[in-house]
């Protein structure tokens, strides 16, 4: 009898020393993720590098590293967990009931898979790579931050690149596992217009990787859809704008989407695939984001509820046109629980952090535990940085991290060691506190990441005064009557009205 490792796991083991091991282990089945140090990390390799190994071989193994007499309950644990089968057992997704929707708050980053970040960018590894796969998309956005996105009536985009070749991306997703990644990112454009997106998913599979996929839907017909099932990603997320057709179809300018859209998030969860609903706030959707979040939770998936508009990465600024405008209702979401504004309670000291202690701490993981890369292989910090850092075809993702170690005037070697400090007027003012820097979005804006971002700060603000306002047990409802928001806000099914 053999025990497999079955195809519904993701893993990464990291040697950071003669004796310090640690594997990583996400069940895409169960939708669960296990840690894994020492000789059980050592075991774990063992098997996972094999695919299966026989209960003989791998009582020797235990027993040559001083665990033999804890072997069979080990294995035992990892089988009830379905984190090990034996080998020919077999389980599609739709076999298994369809994943709960993850709690609010930071869903996306559980505590354990965010500890594990941490731990694996301290041992000098990469973590995250997202790939951008390819920029032609089957919509046509009006905020669309890609390169040649249209954004405005009888604009035509301008999306064709040279896209990285199926082998080419398989050389990347070699050199992204020799650096420890173990997240890749698929995106767009939309990435299902890649004809080889299945394949490429079933390569970074093959090597263990978890895999996420953004996608619009649109082009999830039922092959795709069969073969993606079987793959296991770990997550597909797709964007809705509002609950309201019209509205979500004004958005991305293509009529009936939002049905499509909507009907493969359901057809995603009856496959046993994870979902997200990700809705980036604009003037109009933001008066039903509460809609938003309970159509997502209706779907059985997670929701991700972003305020992050920022101009085209190719600078052109009219997705900002379409920015929240009334600064009172920032302050009311920032009020209120389940918002993507909200401080917070008592609990949490209501999100301030102390501005004086971080002025040496790193703002943000661009360079560190994430790297991006576009459709033609150019290499960024992070997909909101739009400040190329080198190119796969011309070195390669591994001599750009090696050359980021040795090169102290290298750019991703200065990005990595920007702090809070460096930052222009980060730390000088009150809302500093409840700021979530973006570097990137700074860069978009001013051309400068060391300058603040308009919109960093203007939401630093409204949560700091949200935050004082609770702190003096102001109610949410008063909140609402002091700004003149009314209560409907982000209960409203149509656009704004004024």
């Amino acid at each position: 009898m053999l025990i497999a490792c079955p195809p519904w796991i993701a893993c990464r083991t990291w040697l950071a020393g003669k004796a310090d091991s640690r594997s990583f282990i996400s069940n895409e089945l169960t939708h669960e993720f296990i840690q894994l140090d020492a000789e059980a990390s050592d075991i774990w390799c063992f098997i996972a590098e094999r695919g299966r190994v026989s209960r003989a071989d791998l009582k020797r193994f235990a027993e040559d590293i001083g665990v033999g007499d804890e072997i069979d309950d080990f294995v035992t644990t990892l089988q009830d967990g379905r984190y090990l089968t034996i080998a020919g057992e077999t389980l599609s997704a739709s076999a298994m009931p369809p994943p709960p929707p993850l709690p609010m708050g930071r869903e996306i980053h559980q505590t354990v898979e965010l500890d594990m970040m941490e731990w694996v960018q301290g041992k000098g590894f990469l973590w995250c790579l997202f790939w951008e796969i390819t920029y032609r998309c089957n919509e046509t956005c009006i905020h669309c931050f890609n390169p040649g996105a249209a954004h405005l009536p009888g604009e035509k985009p301008d999306r064709n690149r040279a896209e990285l070749t199926t082998e080419e991306a398989f050389r990347l997703i070699d050199e992204a596992v020799s650096l420890g990644v173990f997240k890749l990112v698929l995106s767009g454009g939309e990435a299902l217009l890649r004809r080889d997106l299945l394949d490429i998913i079933a390569y970074a599979r093959s090597r263990r990787l978890s895999v996420e996929l953004y996608t619009n839907g649109l082009a999830l017909d039922d092959a795709a859809l069969g073969r993606l099932a079987t793959l296991w990603p770990h997550r597909v997320s797709i964007s809705l704008y509002s609950t309201t057709p019209v509205l979500h179809d004004r958005v991305t300018r293509v009529p009936g989407s939002f049905e499509r859209s909507v009907a493969a998030l359901k057809r995603l969860h009856a496959a046993g695939i994870k979902t997200v609903v990700k809705s980036l706030q604009m003037q109009d959707t933001v008066q039903g984001y509460h809609l938003t979040r309970a159509l997502a939770v209706e779907l059985g998936a997670s929701v991700q509820l972003d305020m992050g508009l920022t101009p085209g990465l190719d600078g052109n600024t009219a997705p900002l046109d379409l920015a929240i405008t009334d600064f009172n209702e920032l302050v009311v979401m920032a009020a209120t629980p389940e918002s993507p504004l909200w401080v917070g309670d008592a609990e949490t000291r209501w999100s301030q952090q102390d501005a004086h202690q971080r002025r040496h701490d790193p703002i943000c993981g661009a360079g560190r535990t994430i790297i991006s890369v576009d459709p033609e292989g150019t290499l960024f910090a992070c997909n909101s940085m739009p400040v190329p850092v080198g190119t796969f075809r011309d070195g390669g993702l591994s001599a750009l991290w090696q050359a980021a170690k040795d090169e102290t005037g290298h750019p991703l070697h200065r990005i990595r060691q920007t702090v809070w400090a460096d930052q222009a007027e980060c730390g000088s003012h009150d809302r500093c506190g409840w700021c979530r820097r973006c570097p990137g979005q700074s860069v978009l804006e001013t051309g400068d990441a060391a300058q603040p971002s308009s919109f960093n700060c203007e939401q630093a603000q409204a949560r700091m005064i949200a935050a004082h306002l609770l702190q003096q047990g102001v109610s949410v409802d008063d909140i609402h009557q002091q700004r003149g928001v009314p209560n409907s806000f982000g209960f409203r099914a149509g656009p704004r009205t004024s």
